[in-house]
């Protein structure tokens, strides 16, 4: 029979780094109220953030928090109140496993861990994130391990969708940023407009390329700084390195203009199924910037999940829409082709 305190739960894909258990059994002992924690997990090749905790968007996207930051950037140690965490690393007392049922078996793949963590939160307990541990994540390499993420995501939208409260630009907002939305209506992080100029000013007193780069482990949503930084590679036709720099761009400060950039890029660095998905996703968000149909049907899956939201949570949302010109009704004018 088991009788440990708490249970640990680990994928497979992953790699345990030295001193990771020690930090998550001493923050049960500090604060009282903890019903979860993780570890810090991080993408192996690069060792940035590859989750932190859940977010959601004011339109319930499920995000990760800091996704692709340096994993010893300053707003990875803050304190934060987390809503749901993912369950790749996941410890909690084995007493509040089974007091809330455990993991619910009618999500195939995928999900569970949310709906855990709502029930965790349900108990009145928190969830955290413990920076001091960490964890290398090679990250969804099951086979099918996206195959059933449409019925999961109803599923958990069906059980737990009242439930769930945009914190997205909360997070954002303690961090110094603030919450914009791409061409295609997805939520994402940004530089306050200040702070960007102030970091055009700097590099315009002529950093070289391995200063730029540092200011971007700085500020890894200095969306200019990646233009200077691949521009650089690129005129050198060095287009492995611009490649790397454009992903790394259009994941932090996604556009259509990082995009195509990454497209081209990849083409010319011989990654031809990276060109092909970065066109593809171009075609799928030019329809939707210009086909009328399909824009309406957008908004109003949109409006549905605002429905559910706070008022503060639709200002935030709508005041992101209309700072970049995007109303519900005619389309904006549309980027040139690809």
């Amino acid at each position: 029979m088991i009788s440990a305190d708490y249970v640990f739960f680990l994928n497979n894909d992953t790699t345990l780094e030295q001193g990771w258990l020690d930090p998550l059994l001493h923050a049960f002992d500090v604060q009282h109220d903890l019903g979860g924690v993780g570890p810090l997990l991080l993408y192996p090749e690069t060792r940035r953030v590859q989750h932190l905790g859940v977010t959601f968007s004011p339109i319930q996207q499920v995000e990760h928090l800091f996704q692709y930051f340096p994993e010893n950037h300053p707003v990875i140690s803050q304190p934060r109140q987390l809503q749901a965490m993912n369950a790749a690393a996941m410890m909690l007392p084995r007493s509040l496993f089974l007091d809330v049922g455990g993991f619910d078996v009618g999500y195939v793949n995928g999900f569970e861990d949310l709906e855990l963590s709502l029930a965790i939160r349900r108990q009145g307990k928190s969830l955290s994130c413990i920076t001091d541990s960490r964890v290398l994540h090679y990250e969804s390499q099951s086979e099918g391990r996206f195959d059933a993420d449409d019925a999961n995501s109803e599923r958990f939208a069906e059980r737990c969708g009242d439930e769930i409260v945009s914190d997205m630009h909360k997070h954002l907002q303690l961090a110094g940023y603030k919450l914009d939305v791409t061409p295609w209506f997805d939520a994402h992080a940004v530089l306050p407009e200040a702070r960007a100029n102030e970091l055009a000013l700097i590099a315009g007193e002529g950093l070289d390329l391995q200063g730029i780069w540092e200011l971007l482990q700085l500020e890894p949503l200095w969306n200019h700084g990646y233009n200077l930084l691949a521009g650089a590679f690129e005129a050198a036709g060095n287009w492995p390195e611009a490649t790397e720099i454009r992903l790394l761009q259009h994941n932090l400060c996604p556009s259509m203009e990082s995009l195509r950039a990454l497209a081209l890029c990849a083409g010319k660095s011989g990654q031809p199924q990276i060109a092909t998905q970065c066109f593809d996703f171009l075609r799928q968000y030019r329809k939707l910037l210009t086909d009328p149909e399909v824009r309406a049907r957008r908004f109003m899956e949109i409006n549905k999940y605002l429905g559910k939201q706070p008022g503060e949570v639709t200002a935030v949302y709508r005041a992101a829409l209309a700072g970049n010109g995007i109303a519900e009704g005619a389309p904006p004018s549309c980027p040139a082709s690809a």
